[in-house]
């Protein structure tokens, strides 16, 4: 324990920070990679239909969200001299790296058996365990790894960031290195791409799940004994649940945090389908389109912890909720007034400029890079109501809370992955066509612009009386006898 006890004492050294969130790198590309390419896969690609999609990831992802407490409550009960995270780490890490590959490497026979949604909805369920296996233990890891108020954000702001970096480097650069345009049939429609970006996405998960684990060895607590925890059973078990839902202060962040997934993975969702039908974007140009969306959302994570200490992170929340409301707001202005049309260019000295793909690439940039303000800064705000829950009440339950946080996003995100696919149903989209209706491009530019603006509304109206600041956090620490950790 004299290691806990000088951890308390020292700031966390930034190679750390960044060796953390390399683990972020690992879900970035996996789950990245499903939101990015696999309704393309299963519709486009394969002929499934968009509900029977829509469904699959769903379903998959509800599962994903049931897990996340009882693996909270595991990860936090774990008693072992590896700790209670590094072990679950690297084999939830490997697990989801082999179904990930599974995933996009369909057998033989299984397409024309009748048998693909069942293929597709087992393996998204394996997926998704293992994803839960790997990482509301890391989430929980990094609460334990920065205990001071600011530092919180740095940490989480350098996770989201290190996961814009493997997005950008893994689903927005899989517009150019595995989906080319080779003559008239699209590249989303031939499956064989698919499977050479799975391939690649899953050896580099191995490598960067390797790479957490083992940088941070050092942070191993042996977990026998130390830290008080509660005897492991289905009783305790589901009093922590109620315990943290009827915290009134993670309750907001929760909410906050679920409506703006909810929109995110509307416009996340859409905006493949927008670039490919309505934008009529290049591979290369499908890259920086979608490249442009992760230097945003990397950006704001960067952001994040500079305005965090400026604006405190209740402010600085609210302030990348607005920021993504104005990128949406000024597409909307743009796109569907008659402003410019996806073939606009502009003439300037000699040079045409495709002034078209220049805004709507700036403008989607802004709607990301709020929430990539807004991200991290609700996890960090997690990881202080997590401590205030420790100062009251004597008992860690670190990976509960993330897991708590966790589950609600991806419960919005399951209700949003299953809208997404009948929203595509309901504007008029034909699976598999290489071409759709004027109307249905004409709704979809509606649904994706207008389903950001709309959840981020009601997130900001959600959050606008959570109380937590600096302040209170000092006040809390010192009633419980803590050490005021921000002044060290």
């Amino acid at each position: 324990m004299a290691f806990r006890a000088n951890r308390r004492k020292m700031k966390t050294p930034f190679i750390d920070i960044a060796f953390y969130s390399t683990g972020d790198g690992a879900f970035s590309l996996t789950m990245n990679g499903i939101s990015a390419f696999s309704m393309l896969f299963y519709t486009q690609a394969l002929g499934l239909d968009y509900k029977l999609a829509g469904l699959a990831l769903s379903v998959s992802v509800f599962w994903d969200a049931l897990t996340d407490p009882i693996m909270g409550y595991l990860s936090d009960q774990t008693r072992s001299r590896f700790g209670r995270r590094h072990i679950y780490i690297l084999v939830g890490g490997l697990a989801l790296a082999t179904s990930f590959y599974l995933l996009w490497t369909i057998p033989g026979g299984i397409e024309k058996s009748g048998y693909l949604f069942w293929y597709l909805l087992i393996m998204n369920i394996l997926i998704r365990t293992a994803v839960t296996v790997f990482y509301i233990p890391f989430l929980a890891l990094g609460f334990e790894i920065c205990r001071d108020y600011h530092e919180r954000s740095i940490l989480q702001g350098a996770r989201s960031t290190a996961n814009m970096i493997a997005n950008m480097l893994g689903p927005a650069l899989a517009w150019y290195l595995f989906f080319k345009d080779i003559g008239d049939v699209p590249s989303t429609n031939v499956v064989s791409n698919y499977q050479h970006m799975g391939t690649a996405f899953s050896i580099a998960t191995v490598v960067l799940v390797l790479i957490v684990t083992l940088s941070t060895r050092k942070y191993i607590v042996d977990s026998r004994q130390g830290i008080a925890m509660e005897s492991t059973n289905i009783t305790t078990f589901f009093r922590d649940i109620k315990e943290i839902l009827h915290d009134k202060y993670s309750l907001m962040i929760y909410a906050f945090y679920a409506l703006i997934t909810q929109g995110n993975v509307l416009v996340a969702s859409l905006q493949m389908y927008l670039y490919v039908y309505y934008m009529n974007f290049s591979s290369g140009e499908k890259a920086i389109a979608h490249g442009g969306t992760m230097m945003g959302f990397a950006v704001g994570s960067v952001l994040c912890p500079i305005l965090a200490k400026r604006l405190d992170k209740k402010a600085t929340a609210l302030f990348g909720a607005a920021l993504s409301i104005v990128g949406n707001l000024l597409l909307v202005l743009f796109f569907t007034t008659g402003v410019l049309s996806p073939t606009c260019t502009l003439s300037l000295a000699g040079f045409t400029l495709p002034i078209a793909i220049i805004v709507f690439v700036i403008c989607h940039g802004l709607y990301w890079m709020g929430n990539g303000i807004l991200a991290p800064m609700t996890f960090s705000m997690v990881a202080d109501t997590a401590e205030i829950n420790k100062i009251e009440t004597g008992v860690l339950k670190d990976g509960s809370y993330g897991a708590m946080f966790s589950f609600l996003g991806k419960l919005s995100l399951s209700v949003g992955l299953f809208i997404s696919g009948n929203v595509l149903d309901w504007i008029g989209f034909v699976s598999g066509a290489a071409a759709q209706t004027p109307s249905a491009i004409e709704n979809l530019t509606i649904a994706t612009f207008w389903s950001g603006i709309l959840f981020a509304g009601l997130a900001i109206a959600a959050f606008w009386k959570y109380p937590i600041d600096k302040g209170f956090m000092e006040a809390i620490r010192q009633i419980g006898g803590e050490p005021a950790l921000s002044k060290v």
